[in-house]
């Protein structure tokens, strides 16, 4: 269903909606594969996380491997929600930042959760950020534009 051809009503409504895990799982073959309904990690996750439908696109647009270790993450932030790690500096004190902690190779995903009162968690947005390291530190290239010094010795107009 492409988003452009729904009115703003029906965007609003879709915003608002949370799924949790095991309707997620019902709807999603791409959840449904990750963890086996009858295990532990599915269990946690169906009583203590719920999918905003932002979340829930991006989830099942990841490929495995990203998929496996976000919900890894997910896991982990269901189990521990009050992590240090989590940016609580924000308007909205409810709302917590989480970076992944295994980075990919050039890239990570950042995590936008909140808690309620009942100790569950509620994943809003999953965020993909190329900015790893910070902003690019590359060296600019004012070294290779430099006048070159010939192999066998000095150019006469540059020494």
């Amino acid at each position: 269903m492409s988003r452009k051809m729904l009115s703003a009503a029906k965007l609003q409504q879709l915003a608002t909606q949370c799924h949790s895990w095991k309707d997620a799982a019902e709807k999603h073959e791409q959840i449904r594969t990750i963890y086996h309904p009858n295990s532990p990690q599915f269990h946690e996750l169906e009583r203590q996380l719920f999918l905003n439908d932002q979340a829930l696109r991006m989830l099942c647009a990841l490929n495995d491997f990203d998929r496996s270790k976000v919900t890894e993450e997910l896991l982990d932030i269901v189990r521990y929600p009050n992590k240090i790690e989590a940016d609580a500096a924000r308007k909205n004190w409810f709302q917590r930042l989480l970076k992944t902690r295994y980075p990919f190779k050039g890239y990570h995903y950042m995590i936008k959760y909140g808690i309620d009162k009942d100790r569950r968690v509620t994943v809003s947005d999953i965020l993909f950020d190329k900015e790893l390291l910070g902003p690019n530190t590359s060296q600019p290239p004012w070294r290779w534009l430099q006048p070159r010094k010939h192999q066998a010795g000095l150019h006469p107009r540059w020494h």
